[in-house]
């Protein structure tokens, strides 16, 4: 299998966050926001730029996860 190709954008979000992977960046704004909406504003990019990478990734179901935690309690 292929390893994913990150984008120039998602290289420049890694930088501006330090040490850590665009995956890791992504979950945590989602978990904070509680939206894909408001996480991808966070991260300054569209809500379907956000949803696209997050297959692209493989954390989809990390994210869905997170959703269903939010909505229905628990820990994720």
């Amino acid at each position: 299998m292929r390893d994913t190709v990150k984008t120039v954008t998602m290289r420049l979000i890694e930088q501006q966050h330090g040490r850590a992977t665009i995956e890791q960046i992504m979950i945590e704004a989602y978990r904070q926001q509680g939206s894909e909406e408001g996480a991808a504003e966070v991260l300054g990019i569209s809500q379907q730029t956000f949803n696209k990478w997050k297959y692209r990734l493989r954390i989809a179901d990390t994210i869905e996860a997170i959703a269903l935690t939010i909505r229905y309690g628990g820990e994720p």
